[in-house]
C-alpha cells in the first residue's frame, strides 16, 4: 500500500487462493507494485460480480509481469484506474 500500512481482510487458504487488503483501519488506499515489473494486463470500468467467471470476476486490475517467473494481479479494484 502507499501509505505502507494496510488491514488483512481475508487472508489465503483452500477456498480463497488470495489474499485481500485494505488501507489501514479499512481505508482506501492506492496500490504500488511489490517489485519492478511490466504492465501486462489492464481491466477498467466493471463492477465486481459475486458468482461470475474467467477475468470479469476480477472486478477491475491490473496484472504485473515481474520478469523473473512472477506476476501480481491486484483485482477488485475501483473503477477509474489512474496509472
Amino acid at each position: 500500500m502507499k501509505k505502507g500500512k494496510c488491514e488483512i481482510t481475508q487472508n489465503y487458504n483452500d477456498n480463497h487462493k488470495a489474499i485481500d487488503l485494505v488501507g489501514e483501519n479499512y481505508t482506501l488506499d492506492d496500490i504500488v507494485a511489490h517489485s519492478d515489473g511490466v504492465i501486462e494486463d489492464i481491466q477498467d470500468g466493471y463492477e465486481n460480480l459475486k458468482g461470475s467467471s474467467g477475468a470479469v470476476a476480477y472486478g477491475n486490475y491490473i496484472k504485473i509481469n515481474h520478469k523473473n517467473g512472477y506476476y501480481t494481479l491486484y483485482a477488485h479494484l475501483q473503477k477509474g484506474i489512474n496509472l
